[in-house]
């Protein structure tokens, strides 16, 4: 619910907040991309994006990742596609002006500021960039209840390198059920 709270908030958020920064969050929550991969995403590649509907991008770690453009995140990636000015980097949209690396780190500070006031908005305290990301996740698997593949199809989704970051979610994912099964083990009747 608080997604949806969220992404509801999102949508009003761009009469108070650039449309840039809108886009920003936007994908962040709706394909759970690490802050910094958007913040890097350079024009040719949403271009490229836009015209292929694909994205080919460098993600952490210099790996080389490739995802379809799906309609859950589409507008959030074309608007950053359409950004008019002298840019090259998404970063340079949200914190023009000074060093690469205080760009990337001003830029940083700002999405995670604007995300915290966006979570206020919509009812959710303690959000940060990560928190898309995980929270993306668990909704993956949470979407398929009883399916023996689910880890690995979030696995291949997320283009994790190992499963074991997959494994990360699963606790968030099955808390409830997990605990429902705690309560059961002392049940009496």
């Amino acid at each position: 619910d608080q997604l949806f709270a969220l992404l509801d908030e999102l949508e009003r958020a761009a009469g108070y907040m650039p449309p840039a920064m809108v886009a920003v969050i936007g994908l962040m929550a709706t394909r759970g991309f690490r802050c910094g991969a958007v913040l890097r995403l350079r024009r040719e590649e949403l271009a490229a994006a836009k015209a292929t509907g694909v994205l080919n991008y460098v993600a952490k770690g210099n790996r080389s990742l490739e995802f379809k453009v799906l309609k859950t995140y589409r507008l959030h990636l074309m608007t950053l596609a359409r950004m008019q000015g002298d840019w090259d980097r998404v970063d340079d949209l949200i914190a023009p002006g000074g060093t690469a690396a205080g760009r990337r780190t001003a830029a940083a500070r700002a999405v995670e500021r604007a995300l915290v006031r966006v979570g206020i908005r919509a009812g959710i305290t303690g959000l940060y960039p990560h928190r898309l990301r995980r929270t993306y996740a668990v909704q993956y698997l949470r979407s398929m209840p009883g399916d023996p593949e689910a880890l690995m199809k979030l696995t291949q989704h997320m283009q994790w390198a190992t499963m074991n970051t997959a494994m990360e979610y699963v606790d968030h994912a099955r808390g409830s059920e997990l605990d429902a099964v705690a309560e059961k083990m002392f049940d009496r009747e």
